[in-house]
């Protein structure tokens, strides 16, 4: 059995932001690659605490 700390560490929700970034007819993406294979990603990320949406995609996509 789970302890509570371990349950309430991966109960929590995590917004998160993606760019759809397109120049020249072409899509940006990202190549990702681990233990579950290789897959393909829009730029973006994990929005931080008090980090508003605008400035969350701003920063992930520079």
């Amino acid at each position: 059995m789970k302890n509570t700390t371990e349950i309430d560490a991966h109960s929590r929700n995590r917004t998160a932001a993606r760019a759809v970034i397109i120049k020249d007819d072409k899509l940006l993406v990202l190549r990702r690659k681990g233990v579950q294979g290789e897959f393909f990603v829009l730029p973006g990320g994990g929005q931080h605490h008090g980090e508003s949406i605008q400035e969350h995609k701003k920063v992930k996509s520079i």
